[in-house]
């Protein structure tokens, strides 16, 4: 099966879009800790994977390229990214 890259605007939207997503399901990377609490009521157990630590290890980039997709994203702005490029996908196919 042949498959495409995705173009550095798609992968820095949906590497945005997942970085929203991500403290819903991890709330413990969330910076500051539960309100109320004296010490931001976080114990210090273990080290805990950042958003961009996580997404590194498991798309096999450096942390820095992740911070730098979400970064490009945020500069682009909410009209740019996958929607465009998933229309050119659907265009080719159609072609063939």
């Amino acid at each position: 099966m042949i498959r495409r890259d995705l173009t550095p605007a798609q992968r820095a939207k949906l590497t945005a879009q997942r970085k929203g997503a991500y403290p819903k399901a991890h709330p413990e990377t969330i910076q500051g800790g539960a309100p109320g609490k004296a010490g931001g009521g976080k114990a210090k157990v273990a080290k805990i994977a950042s958003f961009a630590e996580d997404t590194a290890a498991k798309s096999g980039k450096s942390a820095r390229s992740v911070r730098l997709d979400v970064t490009r994203a945020k500069a682009l702005g909410p009209r740019s990214g996958p929607d465009r490029g998933h229309a050119y996908l659907f265009q080719s196919f159609r072609l063939m």
